[in-house]
């Protein structure tokens, strides 16, 4: 997506360059759109916080619900997966001084080199994602 504000031209994307979906045995799927020669972290899957209620699912601490990312929405589970999501936290601090909130994401990591076409696959959707 391209925007153009004024003189400043910004271009928005949900996932890399590097990364596209096609349609796969009738599902749509990530996967590389170019050779990935090495490891690499890829980006945010999905988000939680105790006060987003708008996702599927609970949330990682059972609060609140799981909202996925445009690169999360793809994502497909294999037994030999060659990528992994590690559990991030994005903030912690005191509610108006009452109580400690986290809000954590899953964060999508490519653990081997990949070929151009190969589909991104994790062994689940939801791992790393219990509570810390």
């Amino acid at each position: 997506m391209f925007f153009a504000l004024g003189v400043f031209a910004v271009n928005i994307t949900m996932i890399p360059s590097y990364l596209t979906i096609r349609k796969h045995k009738g599902e749509f799927v990530l996967c590389a759109a170019e050779d990935i020669p090495h490891k690499r972290m890829v980006g945010i899957t999905s988000v939680t916080h105790p006060h987003i209620h708008v996702g599927q699912g609970r949330g990682y601490a059972g609060e609140g619900s799981l909202v996925t990312t445009a690169l999360g929405a793809f994502l497909t589970t294999s037994d030999k997966p060659n990528c992994s999501l590690r559990q991030m936290m994005l903030s912690g601090g005191y509610d108006w001084g009452l109580r400690y909130e986290e809000a954590w994401c899953l964060h999508l990591s490519i653990n081997r080199p990949l070929k151009k076409g190969e589909i991104l696959t994790v062994r689940s959707l939801t791992e790393g994602s219990t509570s810390p």
